[in-house]
């Protein structure tokens, strides 16, 4: 049985589009940087950036789909023709959420790993088959994907926050706040599974976390 909220899949889609939108502007800009200076860790922001926007992308996809009656029933038909025996709202929600969730936490070690300026391609590979496992496991136990994800958010925001200290600069302190704030929403994500009211608070402060690395970026191009 389908366990999303679906009377806030509308807003979740709204959201989110704003998120994708942040995130490609983000990734485009950093892609940018790497065609003028070369340098390969900007790329890599770039990557990861993207590959969340995927993520993002996959999961309004995946709410359209379960939820829009005309298209469900579409593709409804093919997932029954292929799949028999099984709803094809599970299957859509299932892979869908699966899929989601292992490109965002790709994306978040993508970019935990260039700040911390690992090149070792073994930690790599350890962090992206961690990445998909714990995408598969939160398939059964949901707040092990929130958690996880809070842990790099966590680590990557301590990461900023010295960066921060070590140069004081607004557009230092403005990416640190950011990834506090998409942080703290992980943190409440954790909950939702008790509290639907929950869900909606951290949509609300993942979204204001994205808007604030929006800001950074405006500022960053008006210079």
């Amino acid at each position: 049985m389908v366990t999303a909220i679906g009377h806030v899949w509308y807003w979740d889609c709204v959201f989110e589009l704003l998120m994708v939108a942040v995130l490609t502007l983000i990734s485009l800009h950093s892609y940018s940087i790497f065609r003028l200076i070369k340098e390969a860790k900007y790329k890599w922001f770039s990557y990861s950036f993207a590959v969340i926007a995927l993520a993002f992308v996959g999961r309004i996809a995946m709410n359209l789909v379960i939820y829009t009656t005309h298209v469900r029933k579409v593709v409804s038909g093919a997932v029954i023709a292929t799949f028999k025996h099984v709803s094809a709202s599970d299957i859509l929600w299932h892979y869908g959420l699966f899929t989601y969730r292992s490109f965002m936490l790709i994306g978040l070690i993508g970019i935990f790993l260039i700040i911390t300026e690992s090149k070792e391609k073994k930690s790599w590979i350890l962090m992206l088959y961690l990445a998909i496992l714990t995408a598969f496991t939160s398939m059964q136990v949901p707040y092990v994907f929130s958690l996880t994800a809070a842990v790099l958010m966590g680590l990557i925001f301590a990461k900023f926050y010295q960066n921060f200290v070590n140069r004081p600069k607004k557009s230092a302190w403005g990416v640190a706040m950011a990834f506090f704030f998409i942080f703290a929403s992980q943190v409440t994500f954790i909950f939702a599974s008790f509290n639907y009211s929950l869900y909606v608070a951290g949509q609300v402060i993942q979204l204001l976390g994205y808007l604030m690395l929006l800001a950074v970026y405006i500022r960053i191009l008006r210079r």
